[in-house]
Parts: structure tokens; C-alpha cells; sequence
């Protein structure tokens, strides 16, 4: 815990009491006597001739001197050009500063207190104001005649303090706590909230969140430190993967590093540190690198030409967090803070020749061209990001994520999710758990749907057991008419896609590797195609030999977890069924969606009910099993989400809100202040710019298929401030 959380734990235990009531607020609670030394937060942004900024305050005790808030300077000189604003105490009294030409105090009438106010330095209107806990309006007043207050800051707002260079650094430190930050812009006529910072607690730091943005802006401390109090203080845990203290995991990213790679990981260790982090340790004559323990600090490996050359840092290994940075450019080594800060770094000025033979590990390195690990580490790993050139998008940018109750990372540049068994996720993750029918290897569902030359089948599937051979994931067959099959044969998928003719052609994936990852299969009758997924992406794609196809439909109907083997439907071939989650089945007609098969329960039945004509799956042989059922909207567990969490618009903008809820969601019902609002087509709303004196609440409601009935789920609101001017929405 850092100096910082120790301060403030014993300062909420004193607290607690007068907390039970009040706003949550940023609270500074030590500063030397002259304000040199203290606690304050750099908000990064630089007071503009078109900005209006509120502040929410309250001095725990009345102060002598020293600055609340502010961007300091000596208008008109080198040092500091451009506007400056602080609002702090002269002879008893608030006194506000705002121009870009000339020392300019105005001295409110209010005398220095410990109550509650709002201080408000308008730019556009060369106007100040302060109010009173209520909204009224205590005093008033406007910069003088004759004075500048144009242009824009070069220094940023320092909170709690008042900025003293261009990096904003805090001076002038004072004891208070802040409830909240308003920051405005006036652009032809139109004031929009540009900062809405609240506090927050993120990880260990405290500091400001700007619902604007999703920043978090932490405290910067020389003496004392900063805590967080109150009611509903936004807490915010970055999401995280950890491996288990006894090691021995890794993760295989499969991303080999470039000449112009650079990598960038997000990391803490847990433990004693030692071994190594992430990497690809290549003794040959490729580009190796690595980051790990070696002489007693942390260390690059960085050798452009493989094997070994290691570089130690000047820092000793520690459980802080930490970002590490290898760069093949130019041979340039970083080792990053938490808050981004660099505290080393070192370049070799050797710029890799080859590109890497063996693919980045993480958690370890990499031992071979396969991936496999070595000197795994028990650590955490907050992200990882890899890029090529100077393009400041990732190429591969790995994020802890939880799928259907499993760890692992999501690639957000392919969309593809990867578990990583053994592997634990903590921090504020991201989750989602699908709806799904779960087979025990023997039972057959028919959709009572014959295929014919106009479709196209779309299977969302996950094999338990992906080594089982001859095992049938869905399909019709039959002799003489179109056939259709997806299956595991010889451990590698193989499709069977034909019409009128003996020879029955297969088209296999030979370089697929059984894996339980989630997948599409897709089977395109009218096109001809056969290709299939794994989340965004198209791994494997074949067009079937021309002029194969003569038949109009299939003779059998079409089953899931194995193949139908008469007309009526009520015969399989039980040694071939499969253990396999389906997630949906979604079947088009001149790509025209006329069927869609989600996951159903009603009593003791559990099948795939088909949405849109209301057809239930039936088991092929009723003697055997059903399936199981799990997932939102399927056992009553809901995990959904709506997004933007955050988003603020002006007059004549709008934003479009989109709910998620995955299962067997029918459609979404959207309310504003409890009435009904049209449009929301697909999960989306859009939400324009309302002139108005209240809040709007849009709720949105995900209406699901259970039991043959429309049941609606839990409902999720967003609240939609109209300012007079301008507008702020939250999702809550």
C-alpha cells in the first residue's frame, strides 16, 4: 500500500461519521506552512478564453493564503504567455484572478469560511461568481475595463494547488475538499461540458475521474497525501490476468516481433520477483528479446541478431506496477511507472536485422518456434500491446477479458478472445456469458428445416471435446439429394458439401488445431462457400468445385450436436453425435433471415426455439437425454451492459446509445421518463439534444423468449442532463 493509501485509510476511519451523509469529495490533508509542499491534481487541461470552470469546495479550515485552484504566471513574460486564473484568499476574503496582461485581483465581499461553495471563473464573459451550497448566487463580479483576459494557457489547472511550470506541477498548496470540477467551452453560441471530474479511487491512487473521457487524473503529493470520502465515491479497478503463485503458465501470444516492432506490456509482479515477464529467447540468428530479473534489477534482453545481450535498469525489482517498453527500431528500452512516467530508460542505437523466429510469450518466454514457455513468473499482466512503425494503432492489443465464465485475453484488433487456463482474471473485467444448449453426447435436436440451394446455415458453436474423430457437429445427409455436414474427423474440421453425385467431396481445414474456442460455421449453399470464424475472424474459407449442385433441398431435415438419418426425423446415428455448446443457429434464404434458433427452456424441455416462427427443436430419439441450458436470458442470469457509459453532447448533436444482452433476446423496449419511446431499432437509440429544466432517464429493457412467453429482464437506465446550452449523459 502506498503512502498516499496509509494517510487516507486513518483519515476515513476519523471520517467515517460525517461521511454517512455527505458527497463523496477529494480530501488534502497535509500542507507545509507555506503551501510549498502538499497534495494537488494536474488536471491536464489549459484555461482557454472560451472556458468556464466551477468548482466544488469546502476549506476544512480557514485558510491564510495559498491557491484552490489555478494556472500560475507572469502574463506577458516568456516564462508563462497566455491567459492565467486562480481563485484563492487575500485580507480575509475569496479572491478571484483571471487575465493574460496584468496582475489582476478581484476581491469578493465574501469572507474566507468553512462552509460549503462554488467558485466560477467564466472566461467568455470575463465573469466570476460565487454560490453557496444551495445554487444562490453569494457574489458576483467581472474583470476590469482595460484588462486582457484572451488567448489561451500554456500552464494546465492544477486542483488543491495552483500550477507552477508547464508540466503542472503544484504550488501554493491548500487543505480542502473538492466535490466536483465543471469544466465548459463556449463555441458559436453553444456552451458544452468538455471535463466532469468526480472523485475517485483507481487501484491504490486517488485522484479525479472525468466522466467526459474515462481519464482518471491521480494526486501528485510532496508532503501528506490525498483521500477520497463521502457517499458513492467512483471506484475504478483496472482489470488484470494473474497466474497462480506456484507458476508454471504462460500465454502464447502468437504475435512474432519485427524489425519494426516495438512491444509495450503493462505489468506487476506478485511474489518475490524473478524470472522472466514476457519475451521471445531465440539462441539462433533471429531478433530476440525479453524482459526479466537479472543482476538484481529489472532487465531487457534486446540482441538484434539473437542470443543473448542483456541490460539491466537502475531499478531493483519491486511490486509496483510498471510498463515495459522494447523497442527494434532503434534498440530503445523503457521501464514506465504506473502513471506512465518513464524511469528508465537506455537505447542501444542497434536497430534489429531479422525478424523474430520464435512468437512473444507471456508470463514467460518464449522456448521454441511453437510458443511453449519457460521461467514462468508469478505476476500480473494489465495489458499488452504490439505495434509496427510509427503507427500509434496497436497491432495486436491484448486485454484481460472473461467469456463464458473463462479467463483469458480479448485481441481487440481481431475481436478474437483467447482463454488462458489456469490463468485467473481480477480487477474490473469485462465480462459476458452467452445463453447456450449444452449436449452430453447423445442427443440429436431437429430444426425441422430442409435446406436447399438458396441458404445459407450459420452454426455458433463450441466443441467440449475437440479431440473426438467422427463426431458430427450439425448436418442432413442423405443419398441421392443435397448433403450438408460439419465435423470433427481425424481431429481436424471437415465440411461435406454436396448435391446430386456419389462422390461426396470434403473440404477440410487441414491446418486447424482442435481446440474448446467458440466458433461460426458457415455453409453457403447459393454461393457455393464454406468458411467459418473464430470471433471477427475468417479462418478458413473454400469455394465448392463448380457445377457440383443440381438439387433444390434436402430429403432429411437438418440436426444439431449430429446428423438426422430419415425423413421423418426421429432416427440419428447415436456414435456419432457430439459434446457441443450451440449458441445459435441462423438460417437465410436469398439472405433474407427466415430462421433463428436460440436457446429455450420451458419446465423440464430444453431445446433451440426458433424466434421468428416460434418452432421448438425436438429431440430426435425421445428416449435420450436433453440438453443442458446455461447463460442471460436462459437460466435468468443477466449480464448486459449499454454503451457509451459516458458521452456528452451539445445542442443540435446527438449520440446513439446500443444495448448488448446476449442470449434469446426478442427485442429491446426503450422508455424515457417512463413513457415509451419510438425508434431503438436493433439495441440502438438515438439520443439528440433536449431543451429542458429536469433530467431526462432513458431505460432500456431486453425482452426475452422463455417458456413460448415474452419475458422482460432487468432494465438499465441512463440519465440524460439537458443543460441550457449543452448536455452530459451518464449510464448507470
Amino acid at each position: 500500500m502506498n503512502k498516499l493509501s496509509v494517510i487516507g485509510a486513518a483519515m476515513l476511519l476519523v471520517a467515517s461519521a460525517a461521511a454517512m451523509s455527505e458527497d463523496a469529495y477529494v480530501y488534502s490533508t497535509e500542507v507545509s506552512a507555506n503551501g510549498g509542499e502538499g497534495s494537488s491534481v494536474n488536471i491536464g487541461y489549459c484555461m482557454k478564453a472560451t472556458s468556464r470552470i466551477e468548482v466544488d469546495f469546502q476549506y476544512l479550515e480557514t485558510p491564510t493564503k495559498d491557491v484552490l485552484f489555478g494556472a500560475w504566471g507572469v502574463p506577458g513574460s516568456s516564462a508563462s504567455p497566455g491567459l492565467r486564473m486562480a481563485f484563492w484568499n487575500s485580507g480575509g476574503k475569496f479572491c478571484f484572478i483571471l487575465d493574460s496582461d496584468a496582475y489582476y485581483n478581484n476581491i469578493s465581499t465574501v469572507s474566507l469560511d468553512t462552509e460549503r461553495h462554488t467558485a466560477v471563473i467564466d472566461a467568455p464573459n470575463r465573469a466570476f461568481s460565487l454560490l453557496a451550497s444551495d445554487g444562490t448566487v453569494e457574489w458576483s463580479g467581472n474583470v476590469a475595463s482595460g484588462h486582457n483576459a484572451s488567448g489561451e494557457a500554456t500552464w494546465p489547472i492544477v486542483i488543491l494547488g495552483c500550477a507552477k511550470n508547464a508540466a503542472g506541477q503544484g504550488n501554493q498548496h491548500t487543505k480542502a475538499k473538492i466535490y466536483s470540477v465543471k469544466i465548459y467551452e463556449t463555441e458559436n453560441g453553444v456552451e458544452t461540458l468538455v471535463r466532469d471530474l468526480v472523485p475517485c479511487m483507481k487501484n491504490d491512487d486517488v485522484g479525479f475521474y472525468d466522466n467526459t473521457s474515462g481519464v482518471f487524473y491521480h494526486g501528485q503529493s510532496t508532503l501528506g497525501g490525498l483521500i477520497c470520502g463521502g457517499n458513492n465515491v467512483k471506484t475504478v479497478k483496472d482489470a488484470y490476468l494473474e497466474t497462480p503463485s506456484s507458476k508454471g503458465k504462460t500465454f502464447n501470444t502468437g504475435y512474432f516481433m519485427k524489425t519494426n516492432s516495438w512491444l509495450e506490456v503493462d505489468f506487476q509482479w506478485l511474489g518475490t520477483p524473478k524470472d522472466l515477464l514476457f519475451g521471445a529467447w531465440d539462441a539462433g540468428a533471429a531478433l530476440s528479446t525479453a524482459f526479466w530479473i537479472n543482476g538484481g534489477k529489472f532487465a531487457f534482453l534486446y540482441n538484434p541478431t539473437g542470443g543473448y545481450a542483456s541490460y539491466e535498469s537502475s531499478i531493483a525489482p519491486d511490486n509496483n506496477r510498471h510498463t515495459a517498453i522494447i523497442d527494434a527500431r532503434n534498440g530503445s528500452l523503457r521501464l514506465l511507472d504506473r502513471f506512465g512516467d518513464v524511469q528508465w530508460s537506455y537505447s542501444t542505437g542497434v536497430a534489429a536485422v531479422n525478424n523474430a523466429a520464435w512468437p512473444i510469450v507471456l508470463f514467460g518466454a518464449a522456448n521454441d518456434a511453437s510458443g511453449a514457455g519457460k521461467q514462468s513468473v508469478y505476476a500480473r499482466i494489465f495489458s499488452a500491446k504490439f505495434y509496427e512503425g510509427d503507427d500509434p494503432s496497436p497491432v495486436k492489443d491484448f486485454e484481460p477479458y472473461v467469456k463464458d465464465g473463462a479467463s483469458g485475453f480479448m485481441e481487440k484488433v481481431s475481436g478474437v478472445f483467447m482463454e488462458t487456463k489456469g490463468i485467473s482474471a481480477g480487477g474490473d473485467v469485462e465480462h459476458t456469458k452467452c445463453s447456450y444448449v449444452e449436449n452430453d453426447g447423445t442427443t440429436v435436436l431437429n430444426l425441422g428445416y430442409r435446406a436447399n440451394m438458396r441458404s445459407r446455415i450459420e452454426v455458433d458453436y463450441m466443441c467440449l471435446n475437440p479431440t473426438e474423430n467422427s463426431k458430427l457437429i450439425f448436418g442432413a445427409w442423405s443419398g441421392g439429394n443435397l448433403r450438408f455436414l460439419c465435423w470433427n474427423n481425424g481431429n481436424i474440421v471437415k465440411f461435406i458439401f454436396h448435391g446430386k453425385n456419389s462422390a461426396d467431396p470434403q473440404y477440410t481445414d487441414s491446418g486447424y488445431v482442435p481446440d474448446a474456442l467458440r466458433h461460426t460455421a458457415i455453409m453457403d449453399m447459393k454461393n457455393q462457400h464454406i468458411y467459418y470464424l473464430t470471433g471477427n475472424v475468417t479462418n478458413y474459407s473454400r469455394t465448392a468445385t463448380a457445377n457440383t449442385f443440381n438439387d433444390t433441398d434436402t430429403s432429411y431435415p437438418m440436426g444439431v450436436f449430429g446428423s438426422i438419418s430419415n425423413d421423418e426425423g426421429t432416427s440419428c446415428n447415436s456414435s456419432m453425435t457430439s459434446h457441443t455448446r450451440i449458441y445459435s443457429v441462423r438460417i437465410y434464404e436469398n439472405e433474407e433471415l427466415i430462421r433463428e434458433f436460440l436457446p429455450y427452456t420451458d419446465g423440464t424441455t430444453v431445446s433451440l426455439r426458433d424466434v421468428i416462427t416460434g418452432h421448438v427443436a425436438t429431440k430426435v430419439v425421445s428416449t435420450y437425454a436433453g440438453p443442458a441450458i446455461s447463460g442471460i436470458g436462459a437460466d435468468g442470469e443477466e449480464r448486459w451492459f449499454v454503451t457509451p457509459q459516458d458521452a456528452s453532447i451539445s445542442k443540435d448533436q446527438s449520440v446513439t446509445l446500443t444495448a448488448v444482452a446476449v442470449g434469446a433476446v426478442l427485442r429491446y423496449k426503450w422508455t424515457r421518463n417512463g413513457e415509451a419511446v419510438s425508434g431503438g431499432s436493433n439495441g440502438e437509440l438515438e439520443v439528440s439534444w433536449r431543451r429542458t429544466k429536469t433530467p431526462d432517464v432513458y431505460a432500456v429493457t431486453p425482452v426475452y423468449s422463455v417458456a413460448g412467453a415474452e419475458v422482460e429482464g432487468e432494465a438499465v437506465s441512463a440519465t440524460v442532463e439537458n443543460k441550457p446550452l449543452g448536455l452530459i449523459i451518464s449510464i448507470k
